[in-house]
């Protein structure tokens, strides 16, 4: 069964020699302004599976509006999950994403989703709580 161990927004993410170093996670932007545009902004996504799960995948990956609308493109990732060993009976995918220049539009709760195989995800960290406020810290 496929478990969902990383799953937030953040300034950037790095994955090397099976660490994921995620620097300025967060789950609040807050603007002055509207449209606000952020100027980048990545997803780290990492699950863990078994056995029973390998094989061909796909991800759809969807930013979502207050409104539920996509706020880019939706994004397709494919992925062949395999367990290369004997000795771990489970492996892990990363799967990240960078988005550059996102316009936010409105105030409100934006979403991200993840579907795969007529499963979908939406976890906490993955709200983005775009805020009006007088000033920017």
């Amino acid at each position: 069964m496929i478990q969902i161990e990383i799953f937030t927004l953040c300034d950037s993410v790095e994955v090397y020699g099976g660490k994921a170093v995620v620097c300025g996670a967060y789950n609040v932007v807050k603007a002055t302004t509207f449209p606000c545009k952020v100027r980048q902004l990545a997803l780290a996504f990492r699950f863990s599976y078994e056995k029973e799960d390998v094989g061909e995948k796909s991800f759809k990956f969807r930013f979502l509006t207050p409104e539920g609308k996509d706020l880019i493109p939706p994004l397709k990732c494919d992925a062949n999950l395999k367990i290369t060993t004997d000795k771990l009976p489970i492996a892990t995918c990363d799967m990240n994403i960078v988005a550059n220049n996102v316009d936010f539009v409105v105030p409100g709760i934006y979403k991200i989703l993840v579907t795969s195989e007529g499963k979908e995800y939406v976890y906490n960290y993955s709200v983005i709580d775009i805020q009006k406020t007088d000033k920017v810290a």
